[in-house]
């Protein structure tokens, strides 16, 4: 999958990165770095088959509320090409990979 080009990123790339943010309440600083990492992997392992089912749904649905098709787009060589492309009849066909990084900023209290 493609980023999306903007003014910050003036190039395409062929990854598709949503970023997000939240908090996670109780878990304290002071435990250990092997807690926070298990915590940072169960978090991945349950968000990531979640995420990867929305955005097949969203596919099966004709739906590209990520934008994916904006990103192949603007990384097209010019516009006749991305009307060639017939983006409605190849996005339903198209591989998805959710891929997830998770990156907690802050800890809390860690309950056991």
């Amino acid at each position: 999958m493609l980023r999306p080009h903007s003014s910050l990123n003036p190039r395409p790339y062929r990854d598709r990165h949503k970023r997000s943010a939240g908090f996670l309440h109780r878990i304290p600083q002071h435990e250990s770095v092997l807690k926070q990492l298990k915590l940072t992997q169960q978090l991945t392992q349950q968000l990531q088959p979640e995420l990867q089912a929305i955005a097949e749904r969203l596919q099966q649905l004709g739906t590209d509320s990520l934008g994916i098709g904006i990103a192949v787009r603007n990384s097209m060589s010019s516009y006749s090409a991305w009307k060639q492309l017939n983006w409605e009849q190849v996005y339903p066909k198209t591989k998805i990979k959710v891929s997830l990084h998770i990156k907690v900023k802050d800890y809390g209290q860690i309950e056991s």
